[in-house]
């Protein structure tokens, strides 16, 4: 079968954000990014690092893109910060880290967050609590797949102790929470793979875990706001799963039926009480 993929390769001519000059020995890395846009796309990222004078930390000098690269892309590849490890510097900190790449000569290079106040972990210690990605097996249902087509709409997924929401775009891209839960408007910006990294961890983090997806439809219906006046809206599909921890990397996925998700979504999760059941939803 051929491979779906959109991939943006260097080439002779690459797009190059030079950081700082130097003369130093330096060390080269190619990464494949998955963009946050499409969740098919992969764009080759080149990674230049110099050792720091008299330390054992790694400065990212030059990072280059293929010079077709979307413009979309090229953003959110800069906007990150990009790191480069060794074995002798495993324990320096930085933000939280959303994806890594592990080189057979003990280079590590990890792109993280933009940094904030927050106290920041060291590297060794977040990859230690990153789940395993790259062989997740489904048994059943593969919830990924499945939540890539049920846009665009919000997902909720909850654990005993956690909860992560998030927007599936129309065009089946994770994004950070933001859509409308009543009209579909304002979709959230694109961050599928730290968004999948979030998913992932919460989803090791418990035996079981429930999700709840609010698509929105184009058909529309008149109800009674809470002014009691008559407005019109979109009608929203809810569908609900399961997924159980089986072993490490494995989870198994199981759909709801309409009757279930129509008791969870109806029913308050903090009394137990049912709830008055919306006019605008569907069952699915």
């Amino acid at each position: 079968m051929a491979d779906s993929k959109k991939f943006y390769r260097l080439g002779k001519e690459v797009l190059a954000r030079h950081f700082f000059n130097h003369n130093q020995k330096s060390e080269h890395f190619l990464v494949d990014w998955q963009s946050n846009w499409e969740f098919d796309r992969i764009i080759e990222v080149g990674i230049e690092a110099v050792r720091g004078r008299n330390s054992s930390r790694w400065r990212i000098a030059t990072i280059e893109l293929p010079a077709d690269t979307p413009q979309d892309d090229i953003d959110d590849i800069l906007n990150c910060h990009w790191y480069v490890f060794d074995q002798n510097s495993m324990n320096r900190k930085c933000p939280p880290v959303i994806a890594t790449w592990n080189f057979n000569n003990g280079f590590w290079v990890a792109v993280c967050e933009p940094p904030t106040d927050e106290k920041q972990v060291p590297f060794a210690a977040q990859i230690a609590e990153m789940p395993p990605t790259a062989n997740t097996e489904w048994q059943g249902i593969n919830l990924i797949k499945v939540l890539r087509v049920l846009g665009p709409g919000i997902c909720t997924a909850v654990t005993e102790n956690e909860l992560l929401k998030f927007d599936i775009l129309e065009n089946g891209v994770f994004a950070h929470q933001s859509f409308d839960p009543q009209t579909g408007k304002n979709p959230g910006r694109p961050a599928d793979v730290e968004i999948l990294v979030k998913l992932q961890k919460l989803l090791s983090s418990a035996e079981q875990t429930g999700i709840i997806v609010r698509s929105f439809c184009k058909e529309t219906i008149c109800i009674r706001d809470y002014n009691s006046t008559i407005v019109r809206t979109l009608v929203k599909e809810i569908r609900g799963f399961t997924v159980t921890r089986v072993d490490n990397g494995i989870y198994a996925c199981r759909k709801l039926t309409p009757e279930e998700v129509y008791t969870v979504f109806n029913t308050d999760a903090v009394t137990g009480k049912r709830l008055r059941p919306p006019r605008d939803v569907r069952y699915f």
